[in-house]
């Protein structure tokens, strides 16, 4: 500092040097913490996105999981309901009338006489088909029987 005549200009020239000096700080401390704000901003974006990401990738998987369980309840909800039905006709007893049995099938008596299955005289009732031409498991499995027949 040049010394001065007026000691109140000094004390003026060294407030205003002090005034610049913190101006200058805060300035920079300002851009520090402006680039850490930044770099804060960045990080909570790039978590947000991944975030983001990671429930679209297990929403897929989910609905494609979902889509895969309901195709193989479906599947096995008819090879189910398809197995019932063979084995619930096989259990029931030849005298007692089942109500898929067209008219024209006969009584329990013919059918017990001709073969002792009542759903053998039901099975050539139905569309024209032989009891061993109907399917007697799910839609898949019944078109793996036929391919085997006809390759026979």
């Amino acid at each position: 500092m040049f010394p001065r005549d007026d000691p109140e200009e000094d004390d003026k020239h060294i407030a205003a040097v002090s005034l610049q000096r913190i101006i200058r700080g805060r300035f920079a401390q300002n851009l520090m913490y402006q680039g850490k704000e930044r770099r804060l901003q960045l990080i909570n974006e790039l978590r947000t996105r991944r975030t983001v990401q990671r429930a679209e990738e297990e929403a897929a998987v989910a609905s494609s999981s979902a889509a895969a369980d309901a195709v193989a309840a479906r599947r096995v909800k008819s090879a189910g309901a398809s197995s019932a039905r063979s084995s619930e006709a096989n259990s029931r007893p030849s005298s007692v009338p089942t109500s898929v049995d067209s008219p024209s099938s006969g009584t329990s008596e013919e059918a017990f006489e001709a073969g002792g299955d009542r759903s053998a005289s039901a099975g050539t009732a139905r569309s024209g088909q032989s009891v061993g031409d109907r399917p007697q498991h799910g839609a898949a499995e019944s078109d793996l029987m036929a391919r085997a027949r006809e390759l026979e």
